[in-house]
């Protein structure tokens, strides 16, 4: 018999936001109680740093070129099974409570049962963020950062909803005895924007305690990807050091509150029946810029966005362990599998993965991890992998980007031009367009965004009906923001 599941996750919560990462000042008290009790997987990543794309993978154990959920116009529809799907298989339930961001309720996911959950917008999402041939800024983008601050946005209620939801699910569950395990996915919104905290969240990080960020003034030229990201997100004129700094305490109360909310879930379990039987993993969908280069948000391959927290705590893994091993979120498919005791088809087909418990045995992955993006403010596609202690960044008409992670954790410093890494950028760059072939991928992912447009009446239509913030939470009325066409 295997072990029940908990999977904890949040929005874009980057991965060097908690105490246990040893951050100067971010408060994460919970999820430092687990990675003292379980194992923290310090390199782990999403397959594209954007919502709609990330759950996906998440969901299915494929990449972005594999499943083909371009952008956060592309959610998850059941068409690739999912871990779930396996779930239902084998008569074993699953339930989810909390944001899903897949297409609707509607469709397959394989969860036994979604309870109050959150989807794309009218089952369609952001086809704004589908216009990759001369797109405009997104209007509205910037005020996130401009009106951070203090409150109480419907993200936090929606998450405070979620932790009671969960609760009173796990209470039934310890009171008695199941003889099948099952997989609880609870899933929050925050610390995404709105960049609004509650005051004794935010109390927490005078402004004045608050460090700037790698390159926040841009004194240092970004590369023309990041450059453009910055343009077409609204980021221009560069954003002031008091406004990155409200930014940034908004931003670090809202991690220290969804680990508060999660930690109502960590302490429940220790203190209960289901304490010795239940593993909990926790991650996030990405991760943000946090003001690096003043940018914020998602979307770009810097490793405070494209990377993602990942702590696993149960019988099948270290306590108080930190595997350094390159690790993505495809390979929670056959994690999550194997906790349950499922050994036999337990990945899908064309699976680049490994678990995270052959991992932490020192099983060597057969193909480095990966993540793609080819969504909102981007003109092309951009492929990210991680061979060994290097990141390469793939770009399709700027010039390409390799870093030494190991001697340049802060990306610094491109070696993509030094004449001394010539061999070992050669031999990352064929792995990528023998695996990936992102050239004709990038092709297939604007064809089929086209086509998207097309369907919902073309770009002049699109762009008249504005620009979506973010996902409302159920019942909530959208932001929408208009500027000119």
């Amino acid at each position: 018999m295997g072990n029940n599941v908990i999977v904890l996750l949040s929005d874009e919560h980057s991965p060097l936001c908690m105490g246990n990462m040893k951050h100067y000042i971010c408060k994460t008290p919970n999820l430092d109680k687990l990675s003292k009790k379980g194992t923290k997987f310090i390199n782990a990543y999403c397959t594209s740093p954007i919502c709609v794309p990330s759950r996906a993978g998440l969901a299915t154990g494929l990449y972005t070129f594999q499943n083909k959920n371009w952008d956060n116009a592309f959610p998850y529809d059941g068409r690739d099974k999912s871990w779930a799907h396996t779930l239902t298989n084998y008569n074993l339930e699953s339930t989810s409570i909390g944001k899903l961001h897949f297409k609707d309720e509607k469709v397959s996911t394989g969860f036994t049962e979604q309870i109050q959950p959150m989807h794309v917008i009218n089952g369609i999402g952001d086809i704004r963020g589908s216009i990759r041939v001369n797109p405009l800024p997104r209007e509205g983008a910037r005020k996130y950062i401009d009106e951070a601050g203090i409150g109480t946005s419907s993200y936090q209620k929606y998450d405070i909803k979620t932790s009671k939801k969960a609760l009173e699910w796990l209470s039934k569950k310890s009171q008695k005895l199941d003889d099948k395990n099952w997989v609880l996915f609870v899933s929050y919104t925050c610390p995404h924007f709105p960049l609004v905290a509650p005051k004794k969240f935010t109390d927490m990080y005078p402004l004045s305690s608050i460090r700037n960020p790698i390159n926040h003034d841009r004194s240092k030229s970004l590369h023309p990807s990041n450059q453009t990201y910055a343009d077409l997100m609204g980021f221009n004129p560069i954003f002031t050091e008091n406004q990155i700094k409200k930014a940034l305490r908004s931003y670090y109360a809202l991690v220290t509150f969804i680990d508060y909310e999660m930690g109502k879930i960590i302490n429940y379990i220790e203190g209960s029946s289901l304490k010795n039987n239940t593993t909990i993993i926790y991650t996030s969908d990405h991760g943000d810029n946090v003001g690096r280069d003043g940018l914020f948000g998602k979307s770009t391959m810097y490793e405070e966005s494209v990377g993602v927290p990942l702590i696993v705590k149960g019988k099948n893994f270290k306590k108080n362990f930190v595997c350094k091993k390159n690790v993505s979120h495809i390979d929670l498919y056959k994690t999550i599998l194997l906790e349950l005791g499922i050994k036999i088809n337990n990945k899908p087909k064309n699976y680049l993965g490994i678990s995270l418990q052959e991992t932490i045995k020192n099983k060597n992955r057969k193909y480095p991890v990966i993540s793609e993006y080819h969504a909102t403010c981007s003109l092309d596609g951009i492929t990210m992998m991680l061979y060994k202690n290097y990141k390469f960044i793939y770009h399709i008409n700027y010039k390409h980007q390799l870093f030494d992670l190991n001697k340049d954790p802060n990306e610094l410093n491109d070696l993509s031009e030094n004449k001394k890494y010539i061999k070992i950028f050669n031999l990352i760059k064929s792995k990528i367009e023998k695996i990936v072939d992102p050239k004709s991928v990038n092709l297939n992912a604007k064809k089929d965004q086209k086509k998207l447009l097309k369907k919902y009446g073309g770009r002049k239509n699109i762009l008249s009906q504005g620009t979506l913030g973010y996902t409302p939470t159920p019942g909530e009325k959208p932001d929408i923001s208009v500027g000119k066409k």
